[in-house]
């Protein structure tokens, strides 16, 4: 497998495959959910720096803030972010681990439901064919009954859902 034309296979599962440990990192954390989430960006700044930095002159200028409304968006932005991080990382203390992470990634059906109440647009028949198809195959993976913290967590975790979409 040392074929440069394997590497991107390659690299696809080792990055699926650190997607796939990460919320039981959380869950196994000597630290707080939120302490977790910290570290997880701070650890990623010099490789993301880096690499901006090697590329610094493959991209366009980035445009400045131009008033006040282009510094909120920002912030807006800053805020929803943090906020997912935050509640998906609470959520892995208090349910368990598939169960969060199940709900995290329902991210297309309210992205779906989202572009069709607030923009309009017309969902194909065959794609919310697939998307009920998935959703109730995905409801097997619940291991555990609805108790009162896995109604939490689930709470916890589509509220990081809407503030990151």
């Amino acid at each position: 497998m040392n074929n440069p034309s394997h590497l991107p296979l390659l690299a696809l599962i080792g990055g699926a495959t650190a997607i796939a440990f990460a919320p039981i990192f959380v869950r196994v954390s000597e630290v707080g959910p939120l302490a977790t989430a910290f570290w997880r960006l701070l650890l990623a700044w010099p490789a993301l720096w880096l690499w901006m930095a090697l590329e610094k002159h493959q991209r366009p200028a980035l445009r400045q803030p131009s008033g006040f409304a282009d510094i909120l968006r920002l912030a807006a932005a800053g805020f929803f972010f943090a906020g997912d991080l935050s509640l998906w990382r609470w959520s892995l203390r208090i349910t368990p681990v598939a169960n969060s992470t199940l709900l995290v990634n329902y991210a297309p059906i309210w992205v779906t439901f989202g572009s069709w109440w607030l923009f309009r647009e017309r969902i194909e028949k065959i794609f919310l064919a697939g998307l009920v198809l998935a959703t109730l195959f995905a409801w097997v993976l619940l291991d555990e009954g609805l108790g009162p913290w896995q109604v939490l967590g689930g709470l916890l975790v589509l509220m990081g859902i809407f503030l990151a979409r």
